[in-house]
C-alpha cells in the first residue's frame, strides 16, 4: 500500500477505480486522488457547515485528519497535532471547550465510518456522469473560501463544468415558492436584462421564483446553476424535475451531499449559504416575512454580498419579507436589470446623450419594450399609443442605436 494511503484501509488500485471517473483532470497524480477521496469521505460523515470538520482538515489536512478519525484517536492526540499545525491559539477562540467538542463529534463521525456507503455514493456519482470538486482545484467556486471553517468539503457536480469559471460574474436569483404573475414577470425581465452580460444566474432549483429563473436563463441560452439540499441522485423537488434535467443537461447542479442523502429542512438552511457565497450579488424577488429566502439573505450580508430586493404591492404578503429589508436598509431597493447590473458593480447607469434627446413618445415605446423582444401591437397595446405614434418612435430609436429590429419584433440595443 502506497504511503499516501496509510490510514485509510484501501488499497491504491481500489481507490483509483472508485475516483477516476470523477476527476476534472485525467492527468491526475495519486495524491490527487487520495484528496478527493478523503474530502468525498468527509463530505459524507459530517453534516453541511461543520466547523470543527473544516477545522480539521484545514489543520491536518483531508488525509491525516480521516485517518485519526478512523483509527478512533483519543481528542488529545487531535489536539497535539492541531497545536504543532499553529492552529490551537484560532481553535480554542472558536471552541471553548475543544476537547469537549472533540469528543462529539468524533461521536458523531465514527457513527457514519462506512467505506461501504462512501464505494455506492461514489459508484452511483460516476453512473451519473458526474465529478468531484475539491477545494485545491483551480475551478473551486472562490467565494465560498469565504465561508472559512464552514466552507464545504467537497463538490459533488453534474452538468456543464465550463460554467464553473464563471462564478466570478453571478447573480443569486431566490424569492417564493409561491411566486405570482408579477414575480415571474420580473424575474424574467431580470434575467433577460443581465444575461447580456454574460452573468450566471444561481438559483436552488425550487418552484416559483427559483424555477422561473433558471428556466429563464436556459431559453436565453445563458449559464444557470443549481444548488441542492441532497445528494444529486434524487433532484429535489421530484415535481420540478423536468426543469433540473435540462438544467444538468445546459448547465450544473451541484450539492455538497453525496448520493443518497435525503434533503432536511437543515440542509436547505445550510444550502442557503453557498447560494449567497457562491454569487456576487444576491436579490431576492417575492419572500414572505418567513421564507427560506430570507435565510439566503441573511447569509448574503454575513459574507459581506451585495443584496437587493424587488418591491411588490403593499398588500401582498408574498413580498412581505423583501419589503422588511428595504425598509430595514439591509437590501437595495431593484427595479429594474440596470439597478442589478449596477449593484454586482457590472455596470454603472447613466443617461446618455441619446436619452436626453428623447420625446415622451420615444420614452413610453422604450419602456414598453422592457427587457424582452415585443412587437408592435404589444408595445402600442402596453404604452397606450397608436401604430403611428409608436412607429414613429421606434424608428427615432432605431436611428440613434437604442433598439435593434429582429423581424417584426423589437428589442433594446445590447450596447444598452
Amino acid at each position: 500500500m502506497s504511503e499516501s494511503l496509510s490510514g485509510l484501509k484501501i488499497s491504491e488500485h481500489d481507490l483509483v477505480c472508485l475516483i477516476k471517473p470523477l476527476l476534472l483532470d485525467d492527468l491526475a497524480g495519486i495524491d490527487d486522488a487520495v484528496d478527493l477521496f478523503c474530502s468525498a469521505a468527509w463530505s459524507q460523515l459530517c453534516e453541511p457547515g461543520d466547523a470543527l470538520a473544516g477545522l480539521l482538515v484545514e489543520a491536518l489536512g483531508s488525509q491525516q485528519a480521516l485517518s485519526l478519525v478512523i483509527s478512533r484517536a483519543d481528542p488529545k492526540i487531535f489536539i497535539e497535532q492541531i497545536t504543532n499545525a499553529g492552529f490551537f491559539a484560532e481553535a480554542s477562540q472558536r471552541f471553548a471547550d475543544l476537547a469537549g467538542v472533540l469528543k462529539l463529534g468524533l461521536a458523531r463521525w465514527t457513527l457514519r465510518l462506512s467505506m461501504q456507503d462512501l464505494e455506492i455514493s461514489l459508484k452511483t456519482h460516476a453512473q451519473l456522469s458526474g465529478n468531484l470538486i475539491s477545494e485545491s482545484h483551480q475551478l473551486w467556486p472562490s467565494g465560498l473560501r469565504d465561508l472559512g471553517w464552514s466552507s464545504p468539503r467537497v463538490l459533488w457536480s453534474r452538468g456543464a463544468l465550463s460554467t464553473l469559471p464563471r462564478f466570478e460574474a453571478s447573480l443569486s436569483l431566490v424569492g417564493s415558492r409561491s411566486a405570482t404573475n408579477y414575480g415571474e414577470q420580473v424575474v424574467t425581465e431580470l434575467v433577460s436584462g443581465v444575461v447580456e452580460r454574460d452573468v450566471t444566474i444561481i438559483s436552488g432549483g425550487a418552484f416559483g421564483i427559483d424555477g422561473i429563473a433558471h428556466r429563464s436563463a436556459m431559453a436565453l441560452e445563458a449559464n444557470t446553476v443549481a444548488i441542492m439540499a441532497g445528494g444529486l441522485d434524487r433532484l429535489y423537488p421530484l415535481g420540478n424535475s423536468q426543469v433540473l434535467n435540462r438544467i444538468v443537461e445546459k448547465g450544473l447542479i451541484i450539492s455538497e451531499l453525496p448520493p443518497g442523502v435525503p434533503p432536511t429542512k437543515w440542509r436547505f438552511l445550510q444550502r442557503n449559504r453557498l447560494i449567497a457565497a457562491m454569487s456576487v450579488a444576491t436579490v431576492v424577488v417575492e419572500a414572505g416575512a418567513r421564507s427560506g429566502s430570507i435565510n439566503t439573505a441573511n447569509h448574503a450580508l454575513e459574507l459581506q454580498r451585495q443584496l437587493g430586493a424587488v418591491p411588490g404591492p403593499i398588500t401582498s404578503q408574498t413580498s412581505a419579507g423583501c419589503h422588511r429589508l428595504i425598509r430595514d436598509q439591509a437590501a437595495q431597493l431593484v427595479a429594474c436589470a440596470s439597478d442589478v447590473l449596477e449593484l454586482m458593480g457590472v455596470w454603472h447607469t447613466n443617461t446618455t446623450l441619446d436619452q436626453l434627446s428623447w420625446g415622451p413618445l420615444e420614452t413610453r415605446v422604450y419602456d414598453a419594450i422592457g427587457f424582452g423582444s415585443k412587437t408592435l401591437e404589444t408595445i402600442c397595446k402596453s404604452a397606450g399609443l397608436t401604430p403611428n405614434e409608436a412607429a414613429m418612435a421606434l424608428g427615432s430609436l432605431e436611428l440613434l442605436g437604442d433598439i435593434e429590429r429582429n423581424l417584426n419584433r423589437w428589442q433594446r440595443a445590447k450596447s444598452n
